[in-house]
């Protein structure tokens, strides 16, 4: 067993830890789904292959959504559940015009309303590096989304989340955070 440096007397959790890291590179393809590939339907689809059956889940994210990817596949899996998946890297769920440069995230985020719609996905779970875009990382405040004057960031914060919950429930879909 040279090289495999045998990982039986390691805990069944780092072992699944350490397989995790190792996953199918095809999962970079998950990685920056884009506007184009929404209004495409190329999407990472998922759990069991169901002839007529819709996804019952869509992933709206940035890299961390991406990051949970092996979670989602377990689930689907575990579950036997479709669910379609979509991450755009430093993009959050809460980027629009107000609040950030980043027209390909206005322009993703806009097409993830109508994608849902489209498609009447009934559970939505968005999953984002929360705080990144709340405070900055490490001094870097590039990818905070901008507060108008006179609002704290946080209160205009908590707004555009409330706001993004309630476009996705207009749709009919129950929505996750995580």
């Amino acid at each position: 067993r040279v090289n495999e440096g045998y990982p039986e007397r390691l805990p069944e959790s780092a072992q699944r830890f350490e397989a995790a890291r190792h996953r199918d590179k095809s999962a970079k393809r998950c990685e920056s789904v884009t506007a184009a590939d929404l209004k495409a339907g190329k999407v990472c689809k998922l759990g069991p292959a169901q002839e007529g059956v819709a996804p019952q889940f869509v992933t709206w994210g940035d890299s961390h959504s991406g990051a949970l990817l092996p979670l989602y596949e377990d689930f689907a899996k575990a579950q036997q559940v479709p669910i379609w998946h979509t991450s755009l890297i430093a993009c959050s769920p809460l980027t629009k015009a107000e609040n950030s440069p980043k027209q390909h995230c206005i322009d993703y985020n806009d097409a993830m309303l109508a994608f849902i719609r489209e498609h009447r996905i009934p559970h939505v779970l968005l999953a984002s590096r929360w705080p990144m875009f709340l405070y900055g990382e490490n001094g870097d405040v590039g990818q905070v989304l901008k507060a108008p004057a006179n609002t704290s960031t946080e209160t205009y914060y908590r707004q555009l989340l409330e706001e993004r919950v309630q476009s996705i429930l207009d749709l009919g879909a129950e929505v996750w955070i995580v």
